[in-house]
């Protein structure tokens, strides 16, 4: 599976001028948004969010720091960014995954409507 960074590296939306980009994904994105394998991987994105500020909150522990609130939050808050990080780059790849589909079939009909 390739992992696609921007839209502009979906083979199907790579043609388009940058607005056009951002309008077909946000046309397409309402009708991906409310399936479950979409709910299901922006659920996951949570978990990993979750997990790595409870993992950061742990660390002081293993490495022996004291338990000060700064160094406790400053932990949490960098294994919870890490966590959703990861976390929303499977959401994206999830739901680009599912929309290129709506994106070619949005492209031919609503798009170029205009412009045929």
């Amino acid at each position: 599976m390739k992992i696609y960074w921007t839209l502009k590296d979906v083979p199907e939306l790579s043609g388009l001028s940058q607005p056009e980009r951002r309008r077909v994904h946000r046309a397409c994105y309402w009708k991906a948004f409310r399936r479950g394998r979409c709910l299901t991987a922006l659920l996951f994105c949570g978990l990993c969010g979750g997990l790595g500020c409870s993992l950061g909150w742990c660390l002081h522990w293993f490495l022996g720091y004291p338990t000060l609130i700064w160094v406790t939050l400053g932990l949490q808050g960098i294994g919870g960014g890490i966590g959703g990080g990861l976390g929303g780059l499977i959401f994206g790849q999830v739901l680009i995954d599912y929309l290129r589909p709506f994106y070619a079939k949005y492209i031919k009909t609503e798009l170029r409507q205009g412009v045929a």
